[in-house]
């Protein structure tokens, strides 16, 4: 674990349409809400539409706009972001944030388990594991610091739980990665049903 302080946190505006039975958020950062498990979950399950929650507050939200696409749009914090794939044979994900015509960040799989890196700014990446047996679902950082673990809510419910494990700046940053790893999760659950 590191020592001393670490560098401050970019603060961001949660700017969410307020919900029946959801609490609208205020000025926040993701670290405020990082010292409990948050729940990523399907509202409905006839819409495409995502949620990373905090009890009832609403963190961030991935939609699918496409119904015969891969591509989806993350929300939260005050800003936007498009996770998509070049091609349809492509295994990269790119990461573009706004209106910017080029990715800000890739997600690149290595070997043949499901995991990989993603690509940052600035030459920086996070690991991402996934144990095929286990159903290991984790983020490291750079120096094999283990970040935050994801796994099943029950054997009777699709939700997922997130458990930070360790403070991160660069989740601060890019919290997108809480959904894109989501994302994988969810495409892997399709692929088991339709195997099935």
């Amino acid at each position: 674990m590191s020592h001393g302080n670490p560098p401050p946190l970019r603060r961001r505006q949660l700017e969410h349409t307020a919900q029946p039975g959801r609490t609208k958020a205020t000025t926040m950062t993701l670290a405020d809400y990082t010292t409990k498990e948050l729940k990523l979950v399907q509202p409905s399950i006839w819409k495409r539409v995502h949620h990373l929650q905090a009890g009832e507050t609403v963190l961030m939200t991935m939609r699918s706009p496409k119904w015969y696409s891969t591509d989806v749009i993350v929300e939260g914090f005050g800003e936007t972001w498009k996770i998509s794939r070049p091609s349809f044979w492509s295994s990269k994900t790119e990461i573009t944030k706004g209106h910017d015509q080029l990715p800000t960040a890739t997600f690149v799989p290595e070997g043949w388990k499901g995991g990989g890196f993603f690509h940052l700014p600035n030459g920086e990446r996070i690991e991402y594991r996934f144990g095929m047996w286990k159903n290991d679902n984790e983020l490291y950082s750079m120096q094999k610091v283990r970040l935050v673990s994801f796994r099943r809510e029950s054997i009777w419910r699709t939700g997922i739980i997130a458990t930070f494990h360790h403070a991160s700046t660069l989740l601060e940053q890019h919290p997108w990665i809480i959904m894109a790893v989501y994302q994988k999760l969810l495409e892997r659950r399709q692929h088991a049903q339709g195997a099935g």
